[in-house]
């Protein structure tokens, strides 16, 4: 259940998951319902919106420092598909938006995180949209992540980011077009994300945290082809022990570790932070998958991939 100024939404979502392969493969799935009320600001009048969505993901461990996960994601959206906040120009007047009331999405993604030689680690995901908008887009991201010390944690992410336009945008219209848009968001553009992060455990001192706390300070940098820039600096400290997921040692004494045994396969594979400048946060829009940080290695020596923790 949501509400918020000029929106609100009630959402049902089942969800299934199942560990194979003696706990190193994990096949999830789910089905999500949620009706959606936007406000037609500066009116009072309230349109309505219904969004279903299947997920479904498929989760390997390849060795005790290689995990990957395959994700395919759909949703279809009926109802009211137009921005009441965006007009663009029809026939030299500004005019709100007319568009489809009918939208179906495909999102297919395939995530690796790779434990690399002296606590160092790499993470890559690529995801490919499609829908019936003829909105396709391709995103691609690589992000490196070292332990200097067992206090102090630094990493850097980029992320490539392309789509198409739907097959009614245009920067103005005229004549007389049954769809027009004003939303940028539906406009061909091409765009690149600079992250760095770093991460400060430090247990002694005048600064000293409790144990399972951190201080975490990240910088974004957002550049588009559409002349949009941001510079986005982030600082968050406290405990994020109570939002790891439950690891699993494989049996039969094996040395890798098991996969993720989230419910839902949208779940985004490990800690994952989307960038507010990338676009839209919701994990089916056509921006692409949020970054998520890189495997750690364990206290006894053997490498794992780090318990997710939600820091959106």
């Amino acid at each position: 259940m949501s509400r918020e100024n000029f929106y609100a939404a009630d959402t049902v979502t089942v969800s299934a998951s199942r560990d194979l392969n003696r706990a190193n493969t994990t096949i999830a799935g789910g089905y999500s319902l949620s009706f959606n009320r936007p406000e037609l600001h500066p009116f009072q009048d309230v349109a309505h919106q219904t969004s279903q969505d299947v997920f479904a993901s498929l989760t390997e461990t390849l060795s005790k420092t290689t995990i990957v996960q395959f994700t395919y994601d759909y949703n279809r959206v009926s109802g009211y598909r137009s921005n009441p906040f965006l007009p663009t120009m029809v026939n030299g007047n500004m005019e709100l938006g007319v568009a489809p009331d009918l939208r179906n999405r495909h999102a297919f993604a395939v995530r690796l995180r790779q434990a690399l030689p002296a606590d160092t680690y790499l993470e890559a995901d690529y995801r490919h949209y499609f829908d019936d908008w003829s909105l396709k887009s391709n995103s691609l991201s690589v992000g490196l992540s070292h332990v200097f010390t067992p206090t102090f944690t630094a990493g850097f992410t980029y992320r490539w980011y392309d789509q198409t336009g739907t097959s009614f945008y245009q920067p103005y219209y005229v004549g007389d077009p049954t769809f027009y848009t004003g939303d940028f968001k539906l406009a061909p553009f091409n765009s690149g994300l600079y992250s760095g992060r770093v991460v400060i455990t430090p247990h002694r001192g005048p600064f000293e945290l409790p144990d399972g706390t951190s201080a975490e300070l990240s910088y974004d940098r957002y550049l588009a082809s559409t002349a949009f820039q941001a510079a986005i600096f982030s600082t968050w400290a406290g405990s994020r022990k109570a939002l790891r997921l439950n690891w699993r040692r494989a049996p039969r004494g094996r040395t890798g570790w098991a996969a993720w045994s989230t419910p839902a396969a949208t779940s985004t594979f490990s800690a994952c932070r989307r960038a507010s400048a990338s676009g839209p946060s919701a994990s089916r829009t056509p921006t692409g998958p949020a970054r998520c940080s890189a495997p750690w290695t364990s206290q006894k020596g053997r490498s794992r991939a780090r318990p997710a923790t939600r820091v959106s």
